[in-house]
């Protein structure tokens, strides 16, 4: 670690208006909490360049923040060291805004891009376009899982070869791969570039087809098109995992249950933490033993070896070839139980989605396309019944079987016939007088019923 700049923008002791010593006070940024880590990376390059006459070369970073943005010259230097001649504008004529905290001495910064990331935001459209409605994409779980898979790894075996031509070519090797068309892959990873004839059938490789499947196709294409735009940023060697672990390495000083940023507290265990990282736990607290003159223990020696022997078997142990391909079959693995478990689950009706019982229910597509490639086929609501189906219907109205809405002329609450009901029994109570009503219109029911019957027949 050769920078670190933990940032706050609160302060206990500043909200309560309480005197304390400037040095101490955690609040040093007058900021929202995204704007951080823009603003933070600006002040280490720049107190790199002022302090220490060293300068950032390149820079690796995601696409989350406005820092490629900050890592810059100002227009308004570049204008007055002649490297511009005017600031630049929009389309609309307004000058763009100054985002640029670069002293103008320092070179420029070249910007790439993390590999992990981007891959990770394309495959979140392809994800995107899987939870979509069967109707409007044919894209599953699985093919967005298997695509972003295979991008990684191309882009992984070529980006440091310094072509951009070659790394596009690999990217787009890992969309017709997909589509079943093997012309550009290569022999040494594509299962089917060997396979002729029975042992292509034997196989039974499952692929998509761009003539059954154009419209998935295109859809594909459209965001493989989008990809490329920036494709050169990621012709490099370099990743930001180390970093990604050490701020996972930080949850273990500043747990998330907890609020430290308004104290000095803050401060302390960001620094403990990049210690530790950076030369281990027993160096550590032995030159803090001896700076405050506290004790060292035996015990306390012993634990502080264990967890540097542990943390450096770790470190080495993941890095193993052996260990990485274990852990992705065992990751594939996990992932291909789990959707089984999941088709099995909403066959049963025990699917689980935000909302989905209240008032608000979310769309279950998603959870409706993750079953499909498991569960046997069910009516929809929009297919047309057989006679069969009818024919089991129970009407939820009147109870009776072979019909399910009371605008059925078999429904004993038709209004149709519940009025002629009415009539007959008016015109029968008329003839028979008052007295034997009851048994007239259980006679008239009858009768209507039987004379339906017959013209429904006829």
């Amino acid at each position: 670690m050769i920078g670190v700049e933990p940032m706050s923008n609160a302060c206990s002791k500043c909200a309560r208006n309480i005197p304390h010593d400037i040095e101490l006070c955690p609040k040093n940024v007058d900021c929202s909490s995204k704007a951080m880590e823009a603003i933070g990376s600006s002040r280490i390059c720049q107190n790199l360049f002022r302090d220490y006459n060293a300068y950032i070369y390149e820079y690796v970073g995601d696409d989350d923040a406005s820092t490629k943005k900050v890592l810059r010259h100002s227009w308004e230097d570049q204008v007055i060291a002649g490297t511009l001649d005017e600031v630049p504008r929009y389309k609309d004529g307004r000058k763009q805004t100054n985002n640029g905290h670069l002293p103008i001495e320092h070179p420029i910064i070249i910007w790439l891009a993390s590999k992990g990331h981007r891959v990770r935001q394309f495959a979140k459209k392809l994800f995107k376009l899987a939870g979509k409605k069967k109707a409007d994409c044919e894209a599953t779980s699985l093919d967005a899982e298997r695509m972003k898979r295979n991008l990684s790894y191309a882009i992984r075996c070529n980006c440091a070869c310094g072509d951009v031509t070659v790394l596009k070519r690999a990217v787009e090797c890992v969309l017709e791969h997909h589509f079943n068309n093997h012309s550009m892959c290569g022999e040494d990873w594509c299962r089917v570039k060997n396979l002729e004839g029975n042992e292509l059938v034997e196989a039974k490789l499952k692929y998509r087809s761009k003539d059954t499947n154009e419209g998935f196709y295109l859809q594909v294409l459209t965001l493989f098109k989008e990809f490329f735009v920036l494709l050169d940023e990621m012709l490099h060697q370099w990743d930001t995992n180390i970093v990604e672990g050490l701020n996972k390495f930080f949850t273990k000083f500043l747990h998330k249950d907890r609020t430290y940023a308004m104290t000095i507290e803050n401060k302390v265990r960001i620094y403990l933490a990049v210690a530790i990282d950076s030369v281990g736990y027993t160096d550590v607290y032995e030159r803090i033993a001896e700076k405050t003159g506290f004790s060292h223990c035996e015990v306390q020696k012993e634990l502080n070896l264990q967890l540097d022997q542990e943390k450096s078997y770790r470190r080495t142990y993941r890095k193993k070839e052996s260990t990485k391909i274990r852990r992705m079959r065992k990751f594939y693995q996990k992932l291909s139980d789990g959707k089984k478990k999941l088709a099995e689950a909403n066959r049963k009706g025990n699917a689980y989605s935000s909302g989905m019982s209240g008032p608000f229910k979310e769309d279950q597509v998603g959870i409706e396309q993750e079953s499909e490639i498991e569960a046997a086929p069910t009516i929809n609501k929009k297919q047309k019944r057989t006679k069969k189906d009818r024919q089991m219907m129970q009407c939820g109205h009147c109870g009776r079987i072979g019909h399910s809405r009371p605008t059925s002329f078999d429904c004993l609450k038709n209004p149709k016939n519940m009025l002629l009901v009415q009539a007959e029994d008016a015109k029968q109570a008329r003839e028979k007088g008052t007295s034997s009503r009851h048994c007239v219109t259980l006679s008239c029911l009858c009768t209507h019923f039987a004379v339906l019957s017959t013209v429904l027949s006829t």
